[in-house]
């Protein structure tokens, strides 16, 4: 679309757009007032990083490292967008929902500029009214597909769709640009500063923001061809796939040549490796592109744990018939590219969008918000395709075809957005359609047992812990549901829960994954959810403790959280300081280290080394992060100085 059409075309789709929007705003409002699931809980109800209450100042150092365990850049923009959702509304997750269904509309609106700037850079249809049906059709496939269900009611998967935002504004700039190119001008500014400056922002609210290079790359590949009118666009481009594609991939293949421990540490928290996920990912994408052409709600989970890790070639069969088929697939899309552009458009497009996370990256195996734009190229190309196909001698039969697949579309998301409304009854559900996954027999042992006490109801617990029990054996590896098994008794952890959970934690390295159950074991104990014995909560973290290979880093989270357990459960203080030094020890660096032995130190009372600890936290912090519980421990200091000596053994908190 050249800028002189813009205006035009926006306003002949305004009035079906603005319908469209409507409509998808009515498919996903029931689930809004769904809770938050999954690592919703780690990344914002939990993150103290983003649940900031000071200036604007603070909300934004917050942010920088809130995201500590999202991914390696942090994703500060993302987490902003939480820490702003916080501080205008609170925790209640309707109002988080309702910003990612907002940013879902926009991206909308943003798919349908790209495609109709798409298909009239590449003069698909001599008629203007086909190009606009076809971008108006393809954008609402995309706005109501149930594949972007988990971008939207997820909360924590603003990040795919916040970041997706900016990938598709910087393709619209890349567009423009190869429109001036085609012409005969440089295009400067939009290749050389909007498109790059796009590409930071994506990545900024997710690593895989960098695909836009890639994206673009696909529909170079397969329609534009790199064409342009004269040699100097010819070499600006050249230079532009130099920098931002070839260049990155070079820098990153030197840095795993020269850093080859990285997959061991990668791989803490996976029960597989790097050749089994490379296996495994051609399996996973013919998953997605099933679901994509046929979305049957039994097909469409949260989680996808169950699904098996290929073990070899022919362990599963299925795994050397799926290198075999996308193999074929890519021959043919890129043999036949000059016939059938579009189809080869399509492939690109998706195999670009799955580059990052269908990678040797040990990511989880398969989440469907992973297809959030995946999916608009095979959408687009199997609109022009069923267009093509039909609309010279149908035109009334394609327009009721389409309406009738959106429809279907709308159907299963509506019916799966309600499905989120409730949080018990989408656990089940997700057993029901997956009894081999793990997490969702977990899921609903944890709500059961929720239940159990909200509405007085012990008998629950039998069913909690059926499923429990379940989970556990599932996943032999993980500690989670024989945690909540143990917390299930609301007294010392039963014998067969505590043999089984320390067999566990002795067989295998402890896992950065574990750390939140450890705390989630002292923290059930402040608010009297559970009720281990001190000699089977010590004998825990001993067994941990003794675990060959620990990092500093966790091991000084896990000395940290058996200190505060010494101070608030055992009242042994001496035993909390000796721990916390320990850890602040071993973690010179990290400032909350510092502050919870300083926070400890009060109850000695050792003031001074409580102060000193106090100003290297400062020094440590820069960006204030843990400005509030300095402020607080300093004025508890105030206090104890201020009492007569006999009274100034009891600080006023730990």
């Amino acid at each position: 679309m050249s800028p002189t059409n813009v205006g035009s075309a926006i306003r002949q789709a305004a009035c079906p757009l603005a319908l469209l929007l409507v409509l998808t705003t009515l498919v996903y409002w029931r689930g809004l007032a769904g809770p938050f699931v999954f690592d919703d809980h780690a990344n914002i109800v939990s993150n103290p990083g983003v649940q900031a209450t000071g200036d604007f100042g603070q909300a934004v150092r917050f942010a920088l490292v809130a995201g500590d365990a999202a991914g390696p850049l942090k994703r500060p923009l993302s987490m902003l967008s939480f820490v702003l959702n916080f501080r205008t509304t609170g925790l209640d997750p309707f109002w988080f929902k309702l910003t990612n269904l907002g940013i879902h509309l926009c991206n909308g609106m943003l798919v349908w500029w790209f495609t109709r700037s798409l298909l009239d850079l590449c003069r698909h249809e001599t008629r203007e009214a086909s190009r606009a049906a076809l971008a108006l059709v393809t954008t609402a496939a995309w706005l109501l597909h149930p594949l972007q269900l988990t971008s939207v009611l997820y909360v924590v998967q603003r990040m795919t769709s916040l970041s997706a935002s900016f990938v598709l504004l910087g393709l619209i700039f890349y567009l423009r640009a190869r429109r001036e190119h085609l012409a005969g001008r440089p295009a400067y500014g939009q290749l050389w500063l909007a498109v790059p400056g796009c590409l930071l922002l994506a990545s900024l609210a997710k690593e895989s923001g960098a695909l836009l290079v890639l994206f673009a790359f696909a529909i170079e590949v397969s329609l534009l061809r790199f064409k342009v009118a004269t040699r100097g666009p010819w070499g600006t481009l050249n230079q532009f796939y130099g920098f931002l594609l070839v260049l990155p991939l070079l820098a990153g293949t030197l840095y795993l040549l020269t850093h080859p421990l990285w997959f061991e540490q990668a791989a803490l928290n996976r029960h597989f490796g790097v050749v089994e996920r490379l296996l495994t990912q051609p399996r996973v994408l013919f998953l997605y592109g099933k679901i994509l052409l046929l979305p049957v709600l039994s097909q469409l989970g949260l989680f996808y744990d169950d699904f098996s890790v290929s073990q070899g070639l022919l362990t599963p069969p299925s795994t050397l018939a799926a290198l075999l088929g996308l193999g074929a697939l890519v021959v043919t899309a890129l043999g036949l590219r000059n016939r059938l552009p579009w189809l080869a458009f399509g492939l690109c497009w998706f195999l670009a969008g799955h580059a990052m996370e269908s990678s040797f990256i040990l990511l989880e195996m398969v989440h469907l918000h992973r297809n959030y734009l995946a999916c608009l190229g095979p959408l687009l190309a199997l609109a022009v395709g069923l267009h093509a196909w039909l609309a010279p001698a149908h035109p009334r039969l394609t327009g009721f075809a389409a309406g009738a697949l959106l429809a279907g579309l709308a159907l299963v998301s509506a019916v799966r957005a309600d499905q989120w409304r409730d949080p018990l009854s989408l656990a089940i559900y997700e057993v029901r359609h997956r009894p081999a996954s793990s997490r969702a027999n977990y899921e609903v042992g944890r709500l059961l047992a929720d239940a159990a006490i909200a509405l007085n109801l012990p008998a629950l617990n039998e069913d909690s812990a059926r499923y429990l029990w379940r989970a556990a054996a599932l996943a032999p590896q993980d500690i989670g549901a024989l945690m909540a098994l143990g917390m299930l008794a609301h007294g010392p952890f039963p014998p067969d829960v505590f043999t089984a959970l320390m067999q566990r934690l002795g067989g295998r390295a402890l896992r950065p994954t574990d750390l939140p159950y450890l705390k989630a074991l002292v923290t059930c104990l402040q608010t009297q959810r559970c009720a281990p014995s001190p000699a089977q909560v010590i004998t825990v973290f001993t067994v941990v403790l003794d675990q060959p290979g620990l990092t500093n880093a966790v091991k000084a989270d896990v000395l940290s959280i058996l200190g505060l357990y010494h101070a608030q459960q055992l009242g042994d203080i001496d035993a909390s300081v000796r721990l916390l030094r320990e850890a602040a020890e071993l973690q010179p660096t990290t400032a909350y280290l510092r502050v919870n032995l300083a926070a400890a130190l009060l109850f000695i009372p050792d003031l001074s080394a409580a102060e000193a600890q106090l100003a290297l936290a400062d020094r440590l912090d820069p960006l204030g992060v843990e400005g509030a519980r300095l402020a607080h421990i300093r004025a508890d200091i105030q206090t104890l100085r201020a009492l007569p000596p006999a009274a100034g053994s009891t600080p006023a908190s730990p």
